[in-house]
């Protein structure tokens, strides 16, 4: 969910940097017989422009799409990992197998955590990670022993305590 408002969000603001000066651009051209628009319009494209340029030069510097795309191919690989996790437990039997393809897994796993460590997950966001793990398994939380029943966070500083807005 937040992804996709991420990237609605990300859309709007290329869009708002872009069209801004187009517009400006295309009145200027275009020679528009009102002699007093251009000025007008070109304060008004400063108004919006200069906090828009402000916001667009953090968003470059903090490497939002970057950041987003991360996070976009972790969500896969850790699908992919769980998914594969499943799939040992149900399908092996015999324990040689089991054990080589236990330590691939867990190989892949760790390289993984690697990756997602250097995104500087924030301890809220890793308490609304567990709130989910423990939602998706029907599991109880170790500290406050509730089976989450929603995505709804609670007080608990394991498995709660992250903004209400994320979960959307």
């Amino acid at each position: 969910m937040r992804a996709r408002r991420f990237k609605k969000r990300m859309g709007r603001l290329t869009f708002a940097g872009i069209v801004i000066p187009v517009v400006v651009g295309a009145v200027a051209v275009s020679g528009i017989p009102w002699p007093g628009i251009l000025p007008a319009l070109v304060v008004v494209a400063g108004a919006l422009g200069i906090p828009l340029a402000v916001v667009n030069t953090y968003a470059l510097t903090s490497d939002w799409s970057g950041t987003y795309a991360h996070a976009v191919q972790s969500a896969a690989a850790n699908q992919q990992l769980a998914d594969a996790f499943r799939n040992l437990a149900k399908s092996y039997t015999d324990a040689d197998e089991f054990e080589q393809a236990l330590k691939l897994l867990q190989a892949q796993d760790s390289a993984q955590k690697d990756r997602d460590s250097s995104q500087q997950v924030t301890p809220a966001e890793t308490r609304m990670g567990m709130r989910a793990a423990l939602f998706e398994r029907g599991k109880a939380c170790a500290v406050c022993r509730v089976v989450p029943s929603a995505m709804k966070p609670s007080e608990c500083g394991v498995c709660g305590d992250f903004p209400k807005k994320w979960i959307g």
